[in-house]
């Protein structure tokens, strides 16, 4: 019989790939044992999980499917067995090479949520949404502060969705204008914190017009945030594709908006938002901006470095391009904090521990055909890279 293991996560990660009710639902769905390695720093307590009925430990020895939320360590892979996780090996990148040789040596089967997605493309998995929830909170928190209208707790302070939602709506927001990049899981969670502030929802078209007296905020597709350098119409597939083939078509909403919320997916080859000189344009409005990607030196020139959700925000010198105290100049405050997700562990797991057994485990057990969710996602098997990997040959030590 399998058995399904959940691992304790590394330092300072108290989310977890399935919470109590989850790791129950997964067995009395599938009828498999589900084993919880023992953790004093996981947000649901060990004691927790045994009420639910689940079994745990301080090993997962027996253990055939392990799940976790970030990399697991190469020491901890046990030969044979099925490894879930964020892997962060798709790119090659250097800080996870052990690991992906690590799973090569022992034979493992290494299957990454980030690439688990349906037929038609959506992804499966992922903590965007709350990132988005978290960043945008903590975006309004900032501009709070910026312009000394009003003080909120941290999310960080308050733990739950609820907490946020409560607390948004005591504050006068006052009639800034909002752009949120993106129209993924990041920005309908920002989307979702900023209406509960009181901004209402706009075309993006309209964050250009002026409509005093009312806070209001648009989320911008790609179509609002690029456009191609040759003149032409916009085509997404194209985008995608040959990214450096746009240019910026964001610039003119940095004369409107006074808060930046990101939640797209940036590409080193494509456009950045905007460009250190934009930022010296006497017409560039922008003061607080919310960095939900955090990628450094990306899309936002103004992301110095990634900032913690302890102390998420710093401000920037628009001359100097140095890094100031938060809120101290009149330069811009950066809210960029990169583990946004862990302010609200408990609602974070829960949600992708209920999506890992109704949009998983059915293929993953064999219990359903797998369309491709699955396969697709599986890096390796066996001591050997899967098809849609080999490109990693070198980088897995093959």
């Amino acid at each position: 019989m399998t058995v399904v293991g959940l691992l304790a996560e590394a330092k300072d990660e108290r989310r977890a790939a399935m919470d109590p009710a989850s790791a129950r639902h997964l067995m009395d769905t599938f009828d498999v044992p589900v084993l919880v390695e023992s953790s004093d720093q996981r947000a649901f307590t060990d004691d927790e999980y045994r009420r639910a009925g689940v079994e745990v430990v301080n090993g997962l020895p027996d253990a055939d499917i392990l799940l976790g939320v970030k990399e697991v360590a190469p020491e901890q892979l046990v030969r044979g067995r099925t490894y879930l996780c964020f892997a962060h090996v798709v790119r090659e990148q250097p800080e996870n090479r052990a690991l992906m040789r690590a799973v090569i040596r022992q034979g493992a089967r290494l299957i990454d949520y980030s690439r688990i997605v349906r037929p038609d493309g959506l992804s499966v998995l992922g903590f965007g949404r709350w990132a988005g929830i978290v960043g945008a909170y903590e975006g309004v928190r900032a501009y709070g502060r910026k312009v000394g209208r009003f003080e909120l707790p941290s999310a960080l302070e308050l733990g739950r969705i609820e907490g946020l939602l409560a607390a948004l709506s005591t504050i006068d927001l006052g009639t800034p204008v909002i752009a949120i990049t993106g129209s993924g899981r990041v920005a309908t969670g920002a989307a979702l914190v900023v209406q509960a502030a009181g901004a209402n929802e706009v075309a993006p078209e309209s964050l250009r017009t002026p409509m005093p007296g009312a806070a209001r905020f648009a989320r911008l597709p790609p179509e609002h945030y690029a456009r191609r350098r040759d003149g032409g119409p916009f085509d997404f597939h194209q985008f995608v594709r040959h990214p450096e083939e746009f240019e910026s078509g964001f610039v003119p909403f940095t004369q409107s908006a006074d808060l930046l919320i990101t939640g797209h997916v940036w590409n080193p080859r494509g456009p950045r938002l905007f460009e250190r000189h934009d930022v010296l344009d006497p017409g560039f409005r922008i003061r607080t901006i919310a960095d939900v990607t955090c990628d450094i030196g990306g899309s936002v020139p103004t992301t110095l470095r990634a900032a913690n959700i302890e102390s998420p925000c710093y401000d920037v010198d628009p001359v100097r391009f140095q890094e100031r105290p938060p809120f101290s100049s009149d330069g811009i405050t950066m809210m960029a904090a990169d583990n946004l997700p862990t302010a609200l562990p408990r609602d974070a797991t829960a949600e992708f521990g209920a999506a890992l057994v109704e949009e998983v485990f059915p293929a993953l057990l064999g219990d359903a055909e797998d369309d491709g969710r699955v396969a697709g996602a599986t890096i390796a098997v066996n001591g050997r890279l899967t098809e849609p990997y080999a490109y990693l040959a070198s980088y897995a030590g093959l």
